[in-house]
């Protein structure tokens, strides 16, 4: 079963935000350049399973598996403080 899912703007009109146009807000926040092809460490793959897995974007449970990506932890950080997972069926 497939799982449809996107981020929103806290505080914003409810809009999906383009995941390259976070990629690029990610890569601003942690100094690196934009990857032509990837996403900074897996974040929209990780954020697919936290949709799939019905997780929220500040879940306890999911930290505690990258506990030791603290790169990654910091981004999730910033999309829990700056968006919304949004998912269906």
């Amino acid at each position: 079963m497939s799982v449809r899912y996107y981020l929103t703007k806290k505080g914003g009109d409810g809009t999906p935000v383009l995941p390259v146009k976070i990629d690029e807000e990610l890569c601003k926040l942690l100094g690196v350049p934009v990857h032509e092809e990837d996403y900074i460490h897996g974040w929209w793959d990780v954020v697919g399973m936290m949709a799939v897995v019905n997780q929220p974007l500040d879940s306890t449970r999911v930290r505690q598996i990258y506990f030791d990506q603290p790169r990654l932890c910091r981004i999730l950080d910033f999309l829990a403080e700056h968006y919304t997972l949004e998912a269906g069926r």
